[in-house]
């Protein structure tokens, strides 16, 4: 990837614009893998994994992520309601619930 926006995100949370009711998501989401990703990101958020307090996200692999920011910042990792590992990746580490 060279200057993406979003490099990697879930966000079980999203709402449209056009929608008044909200509630919580039903949709699970377990066993994704991103695996071996590498190059920089437009913005300094460059993983957002954003889930649900009732239906969490779980089984969620984080495995040779190498991502950096254009402008040389430290890349932010943003993780609610996560579980799962990293494999090669000690910058993603705290994004995961014990």
């Amino acid at each position: 990837m060279r200057e993406t926006k979003n490099p990697i995100i879930i966000d079980q949370n999203y709402v449209d614009k056009g929608r008044l009711d909200v509630e919580e998501s039903a949709v699970a989401i377990s066993n994704v893998a991103f695996t071996d990703i590498h190059g920089t990101s437009q913005l300094d958020e460059i993983i957002k994994i954003n889930c649900s307090k009732v239906t969490y996200c779980k089984d969620i692999v984080l495995a040779k992520i190498n991502i950096a920011t254009v402008d040389g910042n430290k890349p932010i990792v943003e993780c609610k309601n996560v579980y799962g590992k990293t494999i090669n990746g000690d910058e993603v580490n705290g994004c995961f619930e014990r």
